[in-house]
């Protein structure tokens, strides 16, 4: 059975989550074996911990990666997701709010639940959009689970597909461009 990423923290288990990323030429090789490996060690969390998900980035560092959508598809392509949640960094910084509102589009047909939603790394080599920040973002996203409610029949309001989204502050930021 997968696991979401919101029951494990209602469970009150201290969730981990692993953040995996691309290699070199947009491999999926790091991420592969990552999860290979997990599979084949057997490895069990201590009591009170639950590995629960793992967690895509979309061009971290403002570096370009493989977006998160495109992970999941070769994840579950390949049957490498097993029973973990799969929570993708959505981002401000590489799309308008259009664009972003597509994107949530798509992971919702791809089954994703749980995004967590950041502003994200000022692009290295491209300008960025930056249209909203994280918590516009949180805000696009609560409009969408609500018209999400409003477009369902009163019998199939249990089965409404809601986000759950998270957000993040780094402590890292120094400069006033990396905030």
């Amino acid at each position: 059975m997968k696991k979401s990423l919101k029951s494990v923290l209602r469970s009150g288990k201290f969730a981990v989550l692993a953040e995996l990323v691309g290699g070199p030429g947009f491999s999926f090789a790091p991420i592969e074996k990552f999860l290979k490996d997990h599979k084949a060690s057997g490895f069990t969390m201590p009591d009170g911990f639950e590995f629960a998900a793992i967690t895509s980035p979309q061009s971290p560092g403002g570096v370009a990666n493989i977006e998160p959508a495109d992970v999941l598809y070769y994840l579950q392509k390949s049957q490498l997701i097993s029973d973990l949640d799969f929570v993708p960094h959505v981002t401000c910084k590489d799309h308008n709010v259009d664009a972003i509102m597509s994107s949530l589009a798509g992971l919702r047909i791809l089954g994703v639940d749980s995004v967590l939603a950041l502003t994200g790394d000022k692009p290295v080599k491209a300008k960025g959009v930056f249209e909203v920040d994280s918590v516009g973002l949180l805000s696009l996203i609560e409009d969408i689970n609500n018209e999400q409610y409003l477009k369902a029949k009163p019998q199939a309001i249990d089965g409404v597909h809601q986000f759950f989204a998270g957000a993040a502050v780094s402590p890292f930021k120094y400069t006033e461009p990396s905030l």
